[in-house]
């Protein structure tokens, strides 16, 4: 059994230990080697509270065991069996330890967590998720990801068993690793070897299938990213016809948007379908997720609701295209009209800050008289953000459109004794 622990030279692992086979050859070959190379090492242990006193005995053992070797030890003891009713024992348990881990990480000051993770494990994960209907991304098994390193990654079970048996390493069996009923032991311990009767080297291959998903997957992704203009409460997607990448692209839009679960295969094919509908085309997604067509986009966005009609007054008001302020200055200051809009302070007396009605109108200045929703299109404002533009209105005559325009009406003149200053800031 060997890995590179070169790469994590000068570093500290935090390594998970169960007490099992798998995870006490991965820190009995760092006791080994680690000083080679300035790696510092300490240990986490879950106990996840599913098989009562034997789950605490390991746990005991895996501390016994740093203890007297003088390793830095982390325990936590998670009740997984009070797990909420919608979610899987499996999933439930795997999201507590990673928690366990990270806070582990945290509080040693180290720089990683290695899982222990080996080539069978990669095999059963590759298998579990093709048998789930995963695309290209669920093939590439078992991989370092952000702060998780997996030393065993390419190591094969029966050479971790060698291993621990060359070197004597004492372990645990944890025995719920043999329960079929469980999804994933029922791969390991039934499909796999039967799989292994024809095609020995399967996990080998495997791996190597894995791998190179992965690579297809990073320039996928990457290719992805390229279609992709974040902005604070939304995301544009470049119109792509390549299925693979504006999928992609959708994808990592609903996860900018806190949207990482739920969605499926149609999520994506309806918005692919916007690419050859009309401008301004929108469907609901998923909650509150909007997808709608503009131009050569498809924006992704939260819907929000904007309600205000208040008597006109300064102040700063969060509008659909950022928070707008509105300021009394001074008739001698002298005026920056490139970034700001300035409104004559009698045509607002009898005003109200509101959000767009029925019935509105705007005269833009020095121009005609239009629907407020034809101005909006004279100026190709998003679909999405024109109900939460704030306006100052008389009844249906818009005063100034806040942040983008003021009328004809309010602009101001020489006599203008009192002057509104309006300020639009992009969140």
């Amino acid at each position: 059994m060997n890995f590179d622990l070169k790469k994590y030279a000068n570093q500290k692992i935090c390594i998970a230990v169960s007490g099992g086979t798998d995870s006490m050859a991965l820190l009995h070959y760092f006791f080994l080697n680690a000083n080679k190379y300035g790696v510092s090492f300490c240990v986490v242990n879950v106990e996840h509270g599913i098989r009562g006193e034997q789950s605490k005995k390991d746990s005991e053992f895996v501390k016994k065991y740093c203890l007297s070797n003088n390793v830095e030890f982390y325990f936590y003891a998670v009740d997984c069996l009070s797990r909420p009713q919608n979610m899987g024992i499996e999933e439930f348990a795997r999201q507590e330890r990673y928690k366990c881990f990270l806070d582990a990480k945290i509080k040693s000051k180290s720089a990683f967590v290695a899982t222990a993770h080996h080539l069978e494990d990669n095999a059963e994960t590759v298998l579990f998720n093709i048998f789930r209907g995963a695309s290209i991304d669920g093939i590439t098994g078992i991989n370092d990801r952000d702060i998780y390193i997996r030393p065993l990654i390419s190591v094969s079970k029966e050479d971790i068993l060698s291993y621990i048996a060359d070197n004597d390493i004492p372990f645990v069996t944890d025995e719920s690793n043999f329960d079929c009923d469980y999804t994933r032991n029922f791969l390991r311990n039934k499909i796999i070897p039967e799989i292994k009767t024809v095609f020995p080297k399967a996990s080998e291959a495997i791996f190597k299938l894995s791998t190179s998903a992965k690579q297809d997957d990073e320039f996928l992704n990457e290719e992805a990213n390229k279609l992709l203009v974040f902005q604070t409460d939304s995301v544009k997607i470049r119109l792509e016809k390549a299925k693979p990448l504006f999928f992609r692209a959708v994808k990592f839009a609903l996860n900018y948007l806190n949207i990482n679960k739920d969605y499926t295969r149609t999520t994506f094919e309806e918005t692919y379908a916007l690419i050859e509908k009309p401008n301004a085309t929108k469907i609901n997604l998923l909650s509150r997720i909007i997808a709608v067509k503009e131009y050569d986009f498809v924006t992704l966005y939260n819907e929000q609701d904007f309600t205000l009609n208040i008597p006109f007054k300064t102040g700063s008001f969060n509008t659909s295209i950022g928070v707008v302020e509105i300021k009394e200055i001074n008739s001698q200051e002298q005026f920056d009209y490139a970034s700001y809009i300035y409104i004559d302070g009698e045509s607002v007396q009898n005003a109200t800050l509101r959000f767009r009605q029925d019935g509105d109108i705007f005269t833009r200045f020095k121009g005609k008289q239009k629907k407020l929703n034809d101005y909006f299109n004279d100026i190709k404002l998003p679909l999405r953000q024109r109900n939460g533009v704030l306006l100052i209105a008389n009844q249906n005559n818009i005063v100034a459109v806040c942040g983008i325009e003021v009328s004809d009406t309010a602009s101001i003149k020489n006599s203008s004794k009192i002057i509104y200053k309006i300020e639009r800031k992009k969140y």
